[in-house]
């Protein structure tokens, strides 16, 4: 008995990682990425940023063909792995409606105020933690007491 389950689980685990999509599930992921992902996003910017995060300069010898390197990896390896998160999550039918909502008044104020409201809900959650934090030290001094 051992055996077969221990087989089934093989083949039900080698199935999930063999999962094919389809042309037209891979291509909206990618639309939809280019919609909501890299909304604005200047890869050349990112590049730039991380190689002076690595402390590469532009004094080295081929710092463009690094740059270049980072640009394409992002591009052919990175958004690959996003799309295949999305079409993991996501059905067709599940895309289109996120892309008919992106591209909608409503989804273009989503986007445009996502990274901004991010922030605000980071700073509002570290502030409240600091007002509830000096809150529940008082009580526990008063409780001293």
């Amino acid at each position: 008995m051992k055996y077969i389950v221990l087989f089934l689980f093989l083949i039900g685990g080698n199935s999930a990682i063999s999962i094919e999509y389809s042309e037209n599930h891979l291509g909206l992921a990618d639309e939809l990425i280019g919609i909501s992902e890299m909304n604005g996003v200047d890869v050349s910017a990112i590049a730039v940023e991380v190689l002076d995060y690595f402390q590469i300069s532009t004094d080295v010898e081929n710092y463009q063909d690094i740059k270049e390197t980072y640009i394409e990896s992002f591009k052919n390896d990175y958004l690959m792995q996003v799309r295949e998160l999305y079409v993991s999550y996501y059905s067709e039918e599940d895309i289109k409606a996120l892309i008919q909502f992106y591209k909608s008044e409503i989804g273009k104020k989503v986007l445009k105020n996502t990274d901004q409201l991010s922030n605000d809900i980071v700073l509002s959650a570290e502030l409240w933690t600091e007002k509830i934090y000096s809150k529940l030290e008082s009580m526990v001094d008063e409780e001293s007491k």
